[in-house]
């Protein structure tokens, strides 16, 4: 019998994650029955648990990557006895769990000991855990009936079947911040955050997921093509040589040539600014890179929200959050609610629909819980919200890319730290 049961494990984990920062946040662990995983301000998942045959202690480690597991590493937890304080748990933390979880990461970034090449048509590593490393960073697994996360699978393009990756929400809105299960709102982010990791990425137009393929070089002819579509005759497909997904089809050809075109210049310029995105939805145009923007588009995207600008959404029937940096204050994010005609602006009296006023306080004061629920200091100020970061956005702001700039990224672990190739 443990010493803990599961609520005081939890509350205790809640009172240790306040102590470690204010980012961090207390979920269940996916992959252990009454464990506790703390997601630091860091983006490390630290494990809270018990053992039957120890009751009076308390175990603490972190999860490791897959791929540091797949080569044989561990990290031998460190024990604390059950009845500690919060503030005894997290200095044990700091000073024994978090130095230990340093070296092993580092032993998994040495160098590998060179290979023989392999031989003609035999397939490259299986590039599944570092997806699922990268994906890690960006949120938790999808579990069916316990919490929303992605999910790593295949899907048919083009008929045929294609690795990619999409965002998982439970069936049922939650009572406070979440309007619906909508989950469109996420592929942006997600193949932003595959991008930022040196993945290769296409997005359908009308599709809900990702389809991804591995780091690999340059190919030698233009990365879209036009292929005739193998399921309707007289329609030809836009398809990215990458993934061998097709992204639109057009029954009209000089069309279809002016999309792979269109795709074309978009990814030669990134080429050559060596950024992930031109641009995201929800988030003010031309700052893709701020990392406090993707934060906040990320968190109310997660939640259902729709961002400003996401494709196949019309506007004048559905609001969409837009994330500006603050002129004022460089740690404050404004976050505005747009709705076509009337833009970011609360309807004036009898103006919009009726109900439009109600319905613009109702939506900001939820960016604002929502916000606040994660971590992030937000308040409703007249039509906007203002969301104030108290440390670095450590979290969410694409692996390895939290913090801007070469110097944060030097200090993270190889398998977080931003790719040098070009997307």
């Amino acid at each position: 019998m443990r010493l803990l049961t599961a609520s005081e494990l939890t509350a205790l984990a809640r009172q240790v994650a306040c102590r470690l920062g204010s980012q961090c946040h207390v979920l269940a662990d996916d992959r252990q029955d009454d464990a506790v995983r703390i997601v630091d301000d860091e983006g490390r998942a630290l494990i809270l648990y018990q053992e039957e045959t120890k009751p009076e202690r308390l175990f603490l480690t972190a999860r490791l990557p897959e791929a540091a597991t797949a080569q044989g590493l561990t990290l031998r937890p460190v024990t604390v006895a059950a009845t500690s304080t919060a503030a005894h748990v997290a200095a044990h933390i700091r000073r024994r769990l978090l130095p230990a979880l340093a070296q092993t990461l580092a032993d998994y970034e040495k160098p590998p000991t060179p290979q023989a090449p392999t031989a003609a048509g035999e397939s490259a590593a299986d590039p599944a855990p570092t997806l699922a490393d990268v994906l890690d960073a960006f949120g938790s697994p999808y579990v069916p009936g316990r919490g929303d996360g992605w999910v790593i699978g295949e899907l048919v393009s083009r008929r045929r079947s294609l690795p990619a990756v999409w965002w998982q929400t439970l069936a049922a809105p939650d009572d406070h911040c979440r309007p619906g299960t909508n989950t469109r709102g996420m592929v942006p982010f997600l193949a932003d955050a595959l991008r930022r990791a040196g993945f290769h990425t296409t997005e359908p137009r009308h599709g809900r997921c990702v389809y991804v393929a591995p780091p690999r070089p340059d190919l030698p002819h233009p990365r879209y093509t036009l292929r005739t579509s193998s399921g309707r005759s007289g329609t030809w497909d836009v398809v990215d040589r990458y993934t061998g997904a097709a992204i639109r089809s057009s029954s009209d050809l000089v069309r279809a040539e002016y999309f792979a075109e269109q795709l074309e210049s978009e990814y030669g310029v990134r080429r050559e600014l060596r950024i992930a995105s031109l641009d995201l939805p929800g988030i003010q145009t031309g700052v893709a890179e701020s990392a406090q923007l993707r934060v906040v588009a990320v968190l109310l995207a997660r939640q259902g929200f729709i961002p400003y600008g996401l494709d196949c959404v019309d506007h004048a029937d559905v609001p969409g959050f837009l994330a500006l940096a603050s002129p004022v204050r460089p740690s404050q994010v404004e976050v505005h609610r747009v709705l076509e005609p009337w833009g970011s602006g609360r309807p004036a009296p009898g103006g919009g629909a009726l109900g439009a006023g109600h319905r613009f306080d109702r939506d900001l004061a939820s960016y604002a819980r929502c916000l606040t629920a994660s971590g992030v200091r937000a308040v409703v100020d007249r039509d906007r919200v203002r969301a104030e970061f108290t440390a670095g956005p450590t979290l969410l702001g694409g692996p390895g890319d939290t913090r801007a700039g070469k110097e944060a990224a030097a200090g993270l672990p190889a398998w977080r730290r931003p790719a040098e190739r070009s997307q």
